[in-house]
Order: structure tokens, then sequence, then C-alpha cells
């Protein structure tokens, strides 16, 4: 079968026995084998559901953060799927952030409610801080801080000591995202429209309507200079 000279690395074989497969019978396992014959594609076949991607810089290797318990934060080599390096973790997590440069990653946990705010030193596979959040939080690339919703305020945590300030009631949501240096964080208000807010004094410095329905997503150029916001817009 294709799927066996796969195995045994003969490719001329596996290129023949998908040519010849009749078109009704070219499903989900003729697409998967026929992808890994693009050698521009590589399929990496371990059992993972509910997980996050993320690259490291370079593009050698990557990890994956589970919503599921079993096999916790796997570092994986990006050309031959072998696993690298599992952080001593057993925790479902519901967001990741891989922040510093790829030196870290922030990683929040979850049990039927959000849970802790851990931050870890991937170089080195150890846990540095876990502080605890009552809402789901947003990272700052630069690892620094989170920010999160509670209680009609906005929060903002430092990840290294755990400390975190609140600013005076906002008609924010939990969409949100940070500038890549941490000092801006735009946030959804009510009805598609944008505040922008300092993280350091806590004060809106400009608001703006980008669309007429709530905003579901956000992202900030590398540079910082350019907002790109998606909502339910028709």
């Amino acid at each position: 079968s294709a799927s066996d000279a796969l195995e045994r690395g003969q490719i001329d074989a596996v290129r023949h026995y998908l040519d010849s497969a009749p078109m009704a019978l070219r499903g989900w396992e003729w697409r998967h084998l026929s992808s890994r014959l693009d050698l521009s594609i590589r399929v990496h076949n371990y059992p993972r559901m509910n997980t996050q991607l993320h690259v490291l810089p370079g593009g050698l290797s990557y990890y994956d953060v589970s919503a599921k318990p079993i096999g916790g934060i796997r570092r994986w080599d990006m050309d031959t799927g072998q696993l690298l390096a599992t952080l001593p973790t057993r925790r479902p997590y519901h967001s990741s952030w891989l922040v510093a440069g790829g030196k870290q990653l922030i990683a929040q946990t979850y049990d039927d409610s959000p849970g802790a705010v851990e931050v870890w030193d991937v170089e080195r596979g150890t846990l540095l801080a876990s502080h605890p959040s009552p809402s789901f939080v947003q990272a700052a690339p630069d690892g620094s801080r989170v920010a999160y919703m509670d209680g009609q305020k906005l929060h903002i945590m430092d990840t290294r000591s755990g400390v975190t300030r609140a600013s005076a009631a906002v008609p924010f949501s939990n969409i949100m995202c940070f500038q890549p240096n941490g000092r801006r964080l735009a946030v959804s208000t009510s009805f598609g429209k944008v505040a922008l807010v300092d993280t350091e004094l806590l004060q809106v410095l400009n608001t703006f309507e980008a669309h007429r329905n709530n905003i579901v997503g956000f992202g900030f150029s590398p540079d910082g200079r350019w907002l790109a916001t998606g909502s339910m817009d028709n």
C-alpha cells in the first residue's frame, strides 16, 4: 500500500499507488499521504487535540501547549518531529504566548474556570512564577505583564512579582491586545469602538470607532504603528 511504501521510503512506489487510486477513493487518507510527498510540507503524527503551537525564532523547533493535562508542554524538532523536551507540568491550559524573544512562555491554566498565570523559562525548562487570576488574560509580547478585566476595571499584572494595578471603572470588554513593547494596550469597548490605554498610567490616550459591531480580535504590527481589527460587520 502507499502507507507501507512511504514507511519504507519508496517514494516512487508511493506516487504510483496514489496516482492509480480511483477518484472515489481519494479521501482524507489519500490527501494525507499526498501531503507527505511534498518535502515542503512535513506531517508530524502524534495524537494531540486542542493544542496551541508556538514556533521558536529561527524555525527549527516549536512548542505545543494543550488544553488537556496529558503530555504537558512539549518541544518538537521541526524537521524530524522528534520530541526534544517536555516542561514539568501536567496542567490543562486555556491560552499561551511565546514571549521575550522566544525565551519564555506564558500560559494560563484552565479547569472549569480561569486559573493561574504561569511564566516558564523554556531554555532551562523551569517555572519562574505562577500567579492567580480571576479572569482570562492577554500577555504582552515582551512577557513583562498581562492584562485582564475584572469587576468593570482593567487590571495590569506584573508577571515577575504578581503585583496588580487596577484602573477606575471602564466600559471595556476582555478583547485586548498589547503593543509589542507592552506600553500601550488596545481594548474593545461597546459597538466597535477601540480605546488605546497607557499601561503604566492606566489612562485612556485615545478612542476611535473601528466598526459598527462588536470587535472580536486585534493585532498590532511588529513596529506597533498599525492596529488590525476584526468584527462581526457584514
